[in-house]
């Protein structure tokens, strides 16, 4: 079996988060356990004895912060991720050394189930029916892109999944007032308002909002493991060993695993490797393009990261009206001071004439940012990139090469 790290954003009760790590503890092979700051102060010293890792970050900074975070102190080839207001069935745990044998697969989505009215029983109606977490994955950081820090945003790998219906109870529900809950979904609906089957996600946690909800029964083994984690474990025996110490996060830290916030300023310098002074018309060629962060974010390569920098081209007349437009992907993520080779393609004008091109970085997909390279071109059908093209047609339909 490959190595399975189990990843816990933690900041309920100890004995909650001692009893989930319990349930879990004998199907992985390493437990990281990142405490919120807001949390009870008590829950790092009850899992001293089951974390390999104990990690501590601010009150200010926000789950979504600490995941991405705490990914980087997970050391099995698989990770599963869980808050401590959520447990796993007992078939999701059995399969685990049957998934992480799989080779066609960077990560696996779960069926999570909402208990509700209690332990014994899952709102079985949409949307709560159809959402599945994305939480058992590769442990790849180059192909996890960074995440957004925004709320229910998970750093997940970019790849071939599967959507099994192994599920994943979430506790919310049962250990959260309604007050509470409403409070909560007043948040993410001002900061992250989303729509799924025609519902607002942000409802799902107001369940009593709709009257004669479906419901199922959940599973007796699982009933058993959800009641053992709602009642908490007792605190561990005094000459329990202490697997290590707890590291606490430093801003910086924080911050790494982020493609920054919706706000964040972009800047950045921009350098034309090489450019061709002639081009032929109607054609999409390419320059290398260095380009370094000068901002505060990192600019993430993830196609829906925030904010979604690119690097472009614009094509001027001579009286300096754009004439074509076109831009670039990032290769890999750019953290702040570091830059990146990015090929950018350039969409030469019909007519023929001197024109300039700039180069600029690109946010959101539609903002152009001035202050790039600026570069004359000539676009002629003369041009030598034209006349190396026909010459090499030319020989491709001859019978043989020239002497």
């Amino acid at each position: 079996m490959a190595g399975v790290s189990f990843l816990c954003v933690a900041s309920g009760p100890a004995e909650r988060v001692r009893a989930l790590l319990e349930v879990v503890r004998p199907h992985v092979d390493q437990i990281v356990v990142a405490f919120d700051g807001r949390g009870d102060p008590r829950a790092a010293d009850w899992c001293a004895d089951l974390a390999d890792q104990r990690l501590w970050f601010p009150a200010a900074s926000g789950f979504e912060h600490a995941a991405a975070w705490a990914l980087d102190a997970c050391t099995g080839d698989w990770v599963l991720r869980l808050d401590d207001d959520e447990v796993p069935s007992a078939a999701l745990l059995d399969a685990l050394p049957t998934l992480v044998r799989d080779r066609h697969v960077v990560d696996y989505a779960f069926t999570r189930r909402w208990l509700f009215p209690d332990a014994c029983a899952y709102i079985d109606a949409t949307p709560w029916r159809e959402e599945h977490q994305r939480r058992l994955a590769r442990n790849l950081p180059g192909l996890r892109p960074a995440s957004s820090g925004l709320p229910h945003d998970q750093p997940i790998l970019v790849g071939p999944r599967r959507i099994l219906p192994l599920a994943l109870y979430h506790l919310d529900t049962l250990v959260q007032s309604p007050a509470r809950r409403l409070a909560k979904a007043r948040d993410y609906e001002r900061r992250h308002p989303a729509v799924f089957n025609a519902f607002p996600v942000n409802g799902m946690y107001l369940p009593e909002a709709i009257p004669d909800l479906r419901t199922s029964p959940v599973d007796a083994a699982d009933v058993r493991s959800i009641e053992r984690v709602l009642a908490g474990a007792a605190p561990p025996p005094p000459d329990a060993p202490v697997l290590g110490p707890v590291l606490t996060a430093t801003p910086g830290e924080l911050d790494g695993g982020l493609a920054g916030g919706r706000d964040d300023p972009v800047a950045g310098r921009l350098e034309v490797v090489a450019a061709d002074a002639e081009l032929p018309p109607a054609v999409t060629v390419w320059w290398e393009v260095d380009a370094r962060n000068d901002g505060p974010g990192t600019w993430s390569w993830f196609e829906d990261a925030h904010p979604r920098v690119r690097v472009g081209s614009r094509f001027r007349d001579a009286a300096g009206t754009e004439v074509s437009a076109a831009w670039g992907t990032l290769t890999a993520s750019v953290a702040p001071g570091e830059g990146s080779r990015v090929l950018v393609p350039l969409e030469t004008p019909q007519a023929p004439g001197d024109y300039e091109v700039a180069v600029d970085l690109v946010v959101a997909g539609r903002e152009w940012l001035d202050g790039g390279p600026r570069l004359p071109v000539r676009v002629t059908p003369d041009a030598p990139l034209a006349r190396a093209a026909e010459a090499v047609r030319a020989q491709l339909a001859a019978d043989s090469m020239p002497p």
